[in-house]
């Protein structure tokens, strides 16, 4: 039991799902400060835990055991090389570009960037490279920049002969390439973490999220979205591929780079929303709905339209509400867009394409769970609703539902063959 509150400490400030190192793991680095600290066992140990953030510390270094070396796996910074000379360069862009490295471990991902920008002739004043971790200890270590053998692995290593200078003491990185990376302590699981930061153009966050539980990584995944820029791009590692939502990521051509772009969430509403109506008889489309009220579509009173930017909603008051919504969606006026489905749903509380525009609206304004809930009525009105059951596929398995996944893409393609026989 002792052991399993630790886990959970664990747990609670660094993300740690046990089960990913193994419940030895964990029994050997208490063990181990046991010994240290000299107390007598796990319970006097706990206490000592939640009463000093030095221990905690010094037992984070026990259970984070850092693996890596340079230019781990090509194919991320071969993708990283291409965007430099295929897009950043070719912009003519006087931006500095900022690159976010993180767990940076003992510095041998963020040194690699570096490397990879000065052979793209980048220089240290257009080019900032942030490398953050939650060990102190490893970061001594990557502030140090010196590297034996075990650091330089694969066949091809020439970049050592270009980057570094064997001393007595190992291989030591010039200072064309420390200089280009600022290290810094600090816990993605933190509320301030990187708070203030502007954001990146490139994240790499490689082999983190295996040691997460699937709450903590979609937290954390909203965290690199937020901190990444439209249009950047986001490494994972191999087996980390799976947890990244596509409705908020699209995966880059560089084959093995588990690489992602950024979505523009106004392009995103673009592309769905403009989708044309559907070409399927409305008496078709009706016959496994809950019988309709028989409303006419009115226009929304002046004086009924919310304060907050009326003189934008006051034009939708003689059009249609769902044609305006999508119009202004389309615009990124997405709040604007969301109160006019809302309002048609006042008029006509069973009309299916309104709870899916206002599904697809919230899902681009970062509110999934209320999207989730908008596209399930959407398809209780219109079981065959096509485009709400794509969306609704995806969501479950970005939730690692598989099942609940699986059903629905059946759907999905029984409603397009519905669709391909009228």
């Amino acid at each position: 039991m002792s052991h399993d509150t630790i886990s959970n400490i664990l747990k609670k400030i660094i993300g740690l799902d046990v089960t990913t190192i193994g419940r030895s793991s964990i029994k050997r680095a208490v063990d181990h400060r046991l010994r240290q600290t000299g107390l007598p066992d796990a319970e006097s140990y706990i206490a000592k835990l939640q009463s000093s953030d030095q221990e905690l510390k010094a037992l984070i270094e026990e259970v984070v055991v850092p693996e890596t070396w340079f230019f781990r796996d090509s194919a991320p910074f071969t993708a990283l090389r291409n965007y430099i000379t295929d897009e950043w360069t070719a912009r003519g862009s006087t931006d500095t570009l900022r690159i976010l490295s993180m767990p940076c471990s003992t510095g041998e991902e963020p040194y690699s960037i570096g490397m990879v920008l000065l052979d793209c002739g980048m220089t240290q004043s257009r080019v900032q490279i942030d490398a953050v971790d939650v060990s102190s200890r490893a970061l001594s270590k990557a502030k140090l920049a010196i590297y034996t053998k075990n650091s330089f692995r694969g066949g091809d290593v020439s970049y050592r002969d270009r980057h570094f200078r064997q001393t007595d003491k190992g291989f030591e990185l010039s200072e064309r390439v420390t200089d280009m990376v600022h290290f810094s302590q600090g816990n993605v699981l933190s509320g301030s973490f990187m708070s203030r930061q502007e954001p990146y153009d490139v994240i790499f966050c490689r082999n983190l999220f295996i040691y997460f539980d699937r709450n903590t990584q979609r937290a954390v995944i909203r965290k690199l979205h937020n901190l990444l820029q439209i249009g950047g791009l986001l490494f994972v590692g191999h087996s980390e591929s799976s947890i990244i939502p596509g409705d908020s990521f699209e995966p880059i051509t560089v084959r093995g780079s588990f690489g992602y772009r950024k979505r523009d969430p106004q392009a995103v509403v673009e592309k769905v929303v403009t989708i044309p109506p559907p070409s399927t008889p409305a008496k078709t489309r009706t016959r496994n709905r809950i019988k309709q009220r028989e409303l006419p579509l009115k226009p929304v009173p002046a004086d009924a339209l919310p304060k907050a930017n009326s003189d934008v909603l006051t034009e939708a008051v003689e059009t249609d509400h769902l044609q305006r919504a999508r119009q202004l969606a389309n615009e990124g006026l997405l709040d604007e867009a969301a109160m006019l489905c809302e309002e048609k749903l006042k008029l006509d509380d069973a009309c299916s394409e309104a709870y899916y525009l206002w599904g697809v609206v919230r899902e681009a304004m970062g509110d999934r769970k209320g999207a989730n809930e908008l596209f399930r009525k959407t398809i209780y009105l219109d079981p065959n609703h096509h485009e709400a059951l794509i969306h609704l596929a995806l969501q479950a398995e970005n939730q690692g539902d598989k099942k609940a996944a699986e059903g629905l893409k059946k759907r999905v393609a029984r409603t397009a063959q519905m669709k391909r026989d009228d």
